[in-house]
């Protein structure tokens, strides 16, 4: 990137202090995770004034970008928007295509397995992130499990770039499993945004029933904005679910809806699982 300066902020802090060094250091490029951008959403607008943001590129890292999020900065700032995906354990694997549409990847420097492969066209497979890195020497791996169902592509990019592409579909621990039906986070999330689209936050805590008749305890935790819509969202849990609507109805699962409010601690703690399953073994 040509990067000669940088400067760190902490943004799990004091905001206000936070965007105040963010205005006076006019960056061109910040590197950032989105839920912790997301904390500053409603002050985008006004952090330099219209038509005057020094930003070239803001790139994510860490987490999917909420494409409402990707396209409030678009507007505030008038910049691109990219991703990086890769892991802890073996630094970056892709970057984002122009185009928006998956990350390219240098076969060079990682090699990737797919566990249990499956073809969902000519010239694209899916299946489970194993990597091996051929670049790392202090910690490289050998089909390490990221953890990740991905989709790999082969076809040529309209952006021009000829290298393959990746694109993420789900975490494997985002599944869990009811009286032997498996569900999984997105399934759940994209129901509740036929009701909430601007609903980008979900987390799913699953526990024993300590009283009562049913056997599981499903909660949907969703930010506090959502309180006004909690009964029309828990509707959503209970009748519009393939498979979970059997299992409520059945007096096996019991189901909440938790609207709470945002905290620093929830974006220190943004690498926990989606799916929280307390369940006693």
């Amino acid at each position: 990137m040509g990067v000669a300066e940088v400067t760190y902020l902490h943004l799990t802090h004091d905001l206000d202090a936070m965007l105040t060094a963010l205005r006076a250091l006019r960056p061109s490029v910040i590197l950032t995770i989105p839920s912790l951008l997301a904390r500053a959403e409603k002050h985008f607008a006004g952090l330099w004034p219209a038509g005057t943001s020094p930003l070239r590129c803001l790139i994510s890292t860490g987490e999917p970008m909420p494409a409402k999020l990707r396209d409030a900065i678009k507007r505030a700032w008038g910049c691109s928007v990219m991703s990086l995906y890769g892991t802890t354990e073996t630094g970056c694997l892709a970057s984002e295509c122009r185009c928006e549409d998956g990350h390219h990847f240098d076969v060079d420097a990682h090699v990737l397995t797919l566990g249990q492969p499956r073809r969902v066209a000519p010239d694209m497979l899916e299946g489970e992130l194993l990597l091996t890195t051929t670049q790392i020497c202090t910690q490289a791996v050998v089909k390490y499990a990221v953890g990740d169902i991905v989709r790999v592509g082969l076809a040529p990019c309209p952006c021009g770039e000829p290298t393959p592409r990746i694109w993420h579909m789900r975490r494997t621990q985002d599944a869990f499993v009811f009286a032997g039906e498996k569900f999984h986070h997105g399934m759940i999330l994209e129901a509740l945004r036929a009701v909430a689209p601007d609903l980008d936050s979900l987390l799913l805590e699953i526990d024993d029933v300590p009283d009562g008749p049913e056997h599981v305890l499903l909660r949907a935790v969703l930010p506090e904005e959502f309180a006004s819509r909690h009964s029309v969202l828990l509707e959503v849990l209970r009748d519009r679910i393939f498979e979970l609507d059997s299992l409520v109805h059945a007096g096996l699962v019991r189901l909440e809806v938790d609207c709470r409010p945002a905290t620093a601690r929830d974006a220190q703690t943004r690498k926990a699982l989606r799916v929280i399953d307390r369940r006693s073994m």
